[in-house]
């Protein structure tokens, strides 16, 4: 709660103006002037906080309880809801899965048919990914000895990690 709590319940009183509570109203339960909304009441709208301070806050007093607090934002300067792009969809997807596949084997359940899903879908976006680039992009997606600062391991061998770059600086492994 904004502001200063009261020892008792008995001694909270309504402050419409906030001058009690740091410029910020104090409303009752139930008794929040309209066009105000929480931010689960905003979402239901389609719409967002953007970034706006608190409103207001409304109290419901309980009896040898801590008071519940709700914050209120303005709806007026609420903003609608971004959709998100395809690829923000996909991630989120990706994610799920990988979720859903992790809690299946901690729970003992076969989730290779998952994971297969899950690697096929990846492939798929790197597949979009790789037609939407070209090799000037980026340099280290330039061939081999085009790139720059690259440097062999005298070790290891054969083990996959036999050049080492990194953007303009030297790595010993």
């Amino acid at each position: 709660m904004i502001g200063p709590v009261p020892a008792s319940w008995r001694e909270f009183k309504e402050d419409p103006t906030g001058e009690r509570h740091h410029g910020v109203p104090l409303h009752f339960w139930r008794n929040v002037p309209t066009g105000l909304a929480t931010r689960r009441q905003l979402d239901r709208m389609g719409l967002r906080r953007n970034g706006q301070d608190i409103a207001a806050q409304a109290v419901l007093l309980r009896k040898r309880r801590v008071p519940l607090v709700a914050y209120f934002y303005r709806v007026d300067q609420a903003a609608p809801k971004r959709t998100p792009s395809q690829r923000q969809l996909e991630a989120l997807t990706l994610a799920t899965w990988t979720r859903q596949a992790d809690a299946m084997e901690r729970h003992g359940l076969d989730a290779t048919g998952l994971r297969q899903q899950i690697e096929g879908a990846r492939a798929d976006i790197a597949e979009r990914a790789e037609s939407r680039l070209t090799t000037t992009d980026l340099d280290c997606r330039a061939p081999k000895s085009a790139r720059t600062n690259t440097m062999t391991r005298p070790f290891a061998s054969g083990d996959g990690f036999d050049e080492v770059t990194h953007h303009g600086q030297e790595w010993d492994r």
